[in-house]
């Protein structure tokens, strides 16, 4: 995997700890809460994406 994929994975990897550790006094008060899941769940979408997508590093991954 590039670089740059694994550099993207790490980084919205620790956006999804920073947004599940943050504290939420009341959750029924706080509207943000369903916008919140919607973007984990994106996140994590994309992060499925990238371990789907396997570049090729060699010419025989090419060809094949």
């Amino acid at each position: 995997m590039p670089d740059y994929l694994k550099a993207r994975k790490l980084h919205l990897n620790g956006i999804i700890v920073g947004m599940a550790s943050m504290k939420k006094p009341n959750v029924k008060a706080n509207k943000s809460t369903l916008v919140e899941t919607l973007t984990i769940d994106a996140i994590k979408a994309e992060l499925a994406f990238i371990d789907r997508k396997r570049p090729a590093n060699t010419p025989s991954e090419i060809r094949n």
